[in-house]
């Protein structure tokens, strides 16, 4: 009849595997392993076995009969005590079901590399770092950045029209020809869009090299944002390269070239270049300092709502230095938000950090507005979500057909 009557689990499943990643020297990491049963006669017993037990923890070691048959989280915590690849079997049994072995993983690195910092507040943080073999102390810097009105292009795309368009352009009376695309008829207004083009909001750079069709004399060649107009070029006779700088502020803008119709264009090539603000460093006073043989340092009298970045070297290495972390000042920031009791936000530098989302969940965020800024179909357990501007969010979750709206400051 399709009823199942007997104990078992539905997830985990036999050698599944909780695989924590990279996890470096000397620091900890934290997973949750799902936990679903049916038709259970007790409590499910969990232990963890093999060569590496000492370096995962369970917070429980019983799951109640109610806990596992609701379906339940539960934390495995990882100590990165050792280099390497690290393993360890966590074995569920009891209530009645054939006992189910799940592997615990972890790759310990080596790597020197500054953290991102904890204990967030108004007035300062706490810097956080990896181990380097060998030092005897540490050398911590602390600095601003401010802009320097200078771009550097960084090239997104470029279409020369020699083969298919990308599949999710759009043409509108547009034919493609061997290294050109001709926009319109001699009736019939030409377009084409490029939606999915932008990476992260921001200034971007355009450069167009396009000519008039046979007699159609200076025809007009529309740039547009969002159906937006943002320059028209007049070509000539032959390939000019028309070249315009625009402010995107949604990874969903759409971004469309077009013709008149009976003023024909012949586009030949297209560059979509991001332009990276350069930034120059401002050393904050009494930095750089020597904070000793430690792994941590407690940074004090900042201003609030500020950005700072840090470095951390080894004093005996001047060659060493670690990436730089932001960290913005907030009395807000740091502050961790559980959700469902399975993942958590977590304000951090310039955005939003998602941990412990199951795979293949869909991650939207919308503005105050209501613009989708960001979309990604999950497939790892962390997430990391820039945003540029403070305000209200909503963060949506769909996963298995569960859609999960969350409202979000930051």
């Amino acid at each position: 009849n399709g009823i199942v009557e007997y104990p078992y689990l539905q997830f985990p499943s036999q050698l599944d595997t909780l695989a924590f990643g990279k996890v470096y020297f000397k620091q900890s990491a934290l997973k949750h392993l799902t936990v679903k049963a049916e038709n259970l006669t007790d409590d499910l017993q969990l232990e963890i076995s093999g060569i590496h037990q000492s370096k995962f923890r369970l917070t429980k070691s019983v799951i109640s009969k109610t806990e596992a048959e609701t379906g339940i989280n539960i934390p495995v915590e990882f100590d990165a005590t050792e280099p390497g690849s690290i393993s360890a079997i966590l074995t569920i049994s009891g209530a009645g079901i054939e006992p189910i072995q799940v592997v615990l993983s972890a790759n310990v690195s080596e790597e020197f590399i500054a953290l991102a910092a904890t204990d967030i507040n108004a007035k300062g943080f706490t810097a956080n770092w990896t181990i380097s073999r060998g030092t005897t102390a540490y050398l911590f810097d602390l600095f601003s950045l401010r802009p320097t009105g200078i771009y550097f292009p960084e090239k997104i795309l470029e279409q020369n029209f020699n083969q298919t368009l990308p599949n999710n352009w759009i043409t509108e009376s547009s034919v493609l020809e061997l290294g050109t695309i001709k926009l319109g008829t001699a009736s019939k207004m030409g377009k084409v869009s490029m939606p999915l083009v932008i990476q992260i909001p921001g200034k971007y750079r355009l450069t167009i090299k396009a000519k008039q069709y046979s007699k159609d004399n200076g025809a007009p060649l529309a740039l547009k944002v969002d159906n937006q107009t943002q320059i028209i070029w007049n070509t000539a006779v032959e390939d000019k390269n028309f070249t315009v700088d625009i402010t995107i502020s949604s990874i969903e803008s759409v971004i469309s070239f077009s013709a008149e119709a009976g003023k024909r264009v012949l586009v030949d090539n297209l560059i979509l270049e991001y332009l990276r603000p350069e930034q120059s460093k401002t050393t904050i006073d009494n930095y750089p300092i020597n904070v000793g043989n430690v792994l941590s340092y407690n940074v004090s009298s900042l201003t609030s709502d500020s950005v700072y970045y840090y470095t951390v070297q080894p004093v005996e290495n001047s060659t060493l230095v670690s990436n730089n972390i932001k960290v913005k000042t907030d009395i807000n920031v740091g502050l961790r938000y559980n959700v469902d009791k399975s993942y958590t936000l977590l304000k951090d530098n310039h955005g939003v950090i998602i941990q412990n989302i199951s795979p293949d969940t869909q991650c939207n965020v919308y503005d105050g507005n209501g613009t989708l800024i960001f979309k990604k179909l999950i497939q790892s357990d962390n997430l990391f979500i820039p945003l540029s501007k403070r305000g209200v969010y909503i963060f949506q979750f769909v996963n298995r057909q569960k859609t999960e709206n969350i409202k979000f400051v930051f």
